[in-house]
């Protein structure tokens, strides 16, 4: 499932987005993040489709970095009683001053993709308009 999303932040704040410990701290649900390094960071976050709540731990690497724009390649898997795996790539750009696009491409295997893909999409959404809101509200502070 690929989501592309863009929105605008106050002006002079767009910056802030290339710097990833301050994007991986917007992600819905994040428990913990440990970084080893600059480049890599253990995550652990909740969330819920529907009634199952679900626990992700895994890791993210960035794989490019630029002030305007980077990379990172996700893996996580699920420890709770449902099972399976997320693999997906997350880019950040800033299009312009003041506007940015994030796009996530995410694969799913196991049972968490035997939920179906409408219902899976639909919460991926949920999350990524979540995500938005905390960028937001993080950057203006």
């Amino acid at each position: 499932m690929k989501f592309e999303e863009e929105f605008m932040v106050p002006e002079g704040w767009a910056d802030k987005l290339s710097q990833p410990g301050i994007v991986i701290r917007c992600l819905p649900g994040l428990d913990e993040v440990v970084w080893e390094g600059n480049d890599r960071c253990q995550l652990r976050f909740k969330t819920h489709v529907g009634p199952l709540r679900l626990i992700f731990e895994g890791f993210l690497a960035i794989i490019s970095k630029t002030t305007e724009h980077w990379t990172a390649e996700v893996t996580l898997k699920e420890k709770g009683a449902m099972g399976g795996s997320i693999f997906g790539h997350f880019d950040v750009h800033t299009v312009v001053p003041g506007r940015v696009r994030l796009v996530s491409e995410i694969h799913m295997e196991g049972r968490l993709a035997e939920l179906g893909v409408p219902l899976m999409k639909k919460r991926a959404e949920e999350i990524a308009r979540e995500f938005q809101k905390n960028i937001v509200n993080v950057i203006s502070f």
